[in-house]
């Protein structure tokens, strides 16, 4: 019984411990940046078709605001035009052209962070997976982020998608 007593209060001693090291333990750097991006990465992704795009752009555009800068500047091989740099249109942008697909999901691995005096650049590997129909598709490449820091914050500031491999 004694013994029993003792592994609790040693459980209770390290959950105390640990919820101390949590709260009183500052983030990194490096966690904060990749915690921006992994949220980034979510708040672009969608479970069901978009059924108006003009609705889904104006809420992309809210959900994006705590990752990315006003400005940003985003290049990706397959878009041959001019994407937008304000935020806003940048999002109305994305959700017309991801209104063909069903669902979408974006995540990051593999995170190279370099910190900069002024922010951060970031090499990382995006498997996004839409659904198109009832067919998946899948694409892994690399994306080079670069961040600023904003009062504190890290805020993507450019993002450039290499080509298919």
């Amino acid at each position: 019984m004694q013994r029993r007593s003792s592994l609790i209060l040693g459980f209770i001693l390290l959950g105390v411990l640990g919820m101390g090291m949590a709260l009183f333990y500052p983030q990194s750097d490096e966690e904060k940046i990749a915690e921006q991006l992994h949220g980034l990465a979510q708040a672009i992704g969608f479970s069901e078709p978009i059924a108006n795009p003009v609705f889904f752009g104006s809420a992309l555009a809210e959900h994006l605001e705590p990752y990315m800068t006003e400005s940003v500047q985003v290049m990706v091989p397959e878009v041959q035009q001019h994407l937008p740099r304000e935020r806003a249109r940048l999002a109305l942008a994305a959700a017309l052209a991801l209104s063909r697909y069903g669902s979408l999901d974006v995540s990051l691995s593999d995170l190279a962070i370099v910190l900069l005096p002024e922010g951060a650049n970031v090499t990382a590997q995006a498997r996004v997976t839409a659904t198109s129909g009832s067919e998946p598709k899948m694409d892994r490449r690399p994306v080079h982020f670069a961040l600023v820091r904003e009062s504190g914050t890290f805020k993507v500031s450019s993002v450039r998608v290499e080509p298919p491999q």
